[in-house]
């Protein structure tokens, strides 16, 4: 046994549900039938920004809501008082050939991607916080890849499941090596409620 404790400070918290939402025929059709444009990340995305105000994906829209709420509340201890809300949201697809080039997401605060087709990629996530370990920007050879030592870690893709995480963390997803075409939907959140305290001069009512 160690005679030694670790204390993991400022993690960054990536969510992932269990339960897994199955879209029906309909949703299916409708996403499938959505016009795309070229983004500047090396895939497709939706022309309609903001998909999941429209009435054939309330299912969804509820699915992923009530994931936010459990993040919000059950991982990161926010107070009931602060609102969370779905900004923008869009279905991203990417053929054989296309990738999803590294980025975050500005204007939002947690950002979630749903996997809806496709074969296993993951999603990658960079550690934009510190260089390589600690303080030290030493390249070290390390006999295997831990939480404390990775610059990136990934996160396999699978269908119906959901991941949230903080929209300012880089991410980015690799080359699409099948003829099956990639699918999923991203989105935004933001706040509304009192941040802040006015006695520390931190006040920001939205």
């Amino acid at each position: 046994m160690p005679d030694f404790t670790i204390v993991p400070i400022f993690p960054a918290p990536i969510f992932v549900s269990i339960d897994e939402f199955t879209l029906d025929e309909g949703e299916l059709d409708f996403i499938n039938h959505l016009d795309l444009r070229v983004n500047t990340h090396g895939n497709l995305m939706s022309k309609d920004g903001y998909v999941l105000k429209n009435a054939e994906l309330f299912r969804l829209r509820n699915f992923l809501e009530d994931n936010l709420e459990q993040y919000v509340r059950k991982v990161l201890l926010v107070k009931k008082e602060i609102k969370f809300h779905i900004t923008q949201s869009w279905v991203n697809e990417s053929s054989k050939g296309m990738c999803h080039r590294n980025h975050s997401h500005s204007n939002s605060v947690i950002s979630g991607v749903f996997y809806i087709a496709g074969d296993k990629c993951p999603i990658v996530f960079d550690n934009n916080r510190t260089p390589r370990l600690g303080a030290f920007d030493v390249a070290f050879e390390y006999d295997e890849y831990n939480i404390f030592n990775s610059q990136t870690w990934w996160i396999e893709n699978e269908q119906g499941k959901l991941i949230l995480f903080p929209s300012s963390l880089p991410h980015s997803v690799g080359e699409n090596k099948s003829d099956t075409k990639r699918i999923s939907l991203s989105f935004n959140t933001f706040v509304s409620g009192t941040l802040g305290n006015e006695e520390d001069r931190t006040e920001l009512i939205l």
